[in-house]
């Protein structure tokens, strides 16, 4: 698929058209340049760019991030996505969030229709934060999300918490700010992954709502560690 016009060609098997404003370029001052290097030889040259000062926010909400990356893929593919609001990382999305560029310290990740295409990408000397093996320890759990019906507490089934499907990005709990590794959840909530011994902090979710907890968690040798996280939905 490609959208031409007046910005610069979008080629992508999902939907990206609600990624341009308009018509109008999402671009504005280049920041930085930076190439990843991923799992299966995939590569990723991304551009970054600030964008206009964001208005004020209102009483309790977070800055709306104005900037906008520009990536070139090792498939051929150029894809520019404006930034969105993340609760664990600098995120760039389509709209309806089939195409999603997840970015932390020196590593990133690709999401297509919520399925990972690009893994253990990183930058510079960084370690790969995609499959940890051969290790036989890791975390596993499920996350969970609630309140799913306004009111108080009903006892009905259809209002109870529910699993949620999302990323889930493991940092070190003593470099809380480079991700280690990435995993998604299924639609059971269930997730599992496989980590060398040592303390880690868990994050949740890709926007403000639902806002989930952030467990720290300690692997041991040859053991999984059982950890789940609770996100609030922000429904009263």
């Amino acid at each position: 698929m490609s959208v031409g016009g007046e910005n610069e060609p979008v080629q992508c098997p999902c939907d990206v058209s609600l990624s341009i404003f308009s018509g109008k370029d999402i671009t504005n001052k280049l920041i930085s340049e930076v190439a990843y290097k991923c799992d299966a030889g995939k590569t990723i040259e991304a551009s970054y760019f600030e964008g206009p000062a964001s208005p004020t926010p209102k009483p309790g909400e977070p800055p709306i991030p104005t900037g906008s990356v520009l990536l070139k893929l090792s498939d051929g593919r150029e894809i520019k996505l404006p930034q969105t609001i993340s609760a664990s990382g600098i995120r760039y999305a389509t709209t309806n969030d089939s195409f999603v560029f997840f970015s932390k310290g020196d590593t990133a990740l690709i999401l297509e229709n919520n399925e990972q295409t690009y893994t253990g990408c990183v930058s510079g000397t960084g370690e790969p934060g995609g499959s940890i093996l051969p290790y036989n320890s890791g975390v596993r759990g499920v996350v969970i999300m609630g309140p799913t019906c306004p009111g108080p507490v009903s006892s009905e089934e259809n209002c109870a918490d529910k699993p949620y499907k999302t990323l889930i990005t493991i940092f070190p709990a003593n470099d809380p700010v480079h991700a280690f590794a990435f995993t998604n959840s299924k639609e059971d909530g269930t997730f599992s992954v496989a980590l060398p011994p040592g303390e880690y902090i868990l994050g949740a979710g890709e926007s403000r709502f639902p806002n989930c907890e952030h467990p720290k968690v300690t692997v041991k040798a040859d053991m999984f560690t059982e950890t789940n996280i609770s996100c609030d939905t922000g429904i009263r």
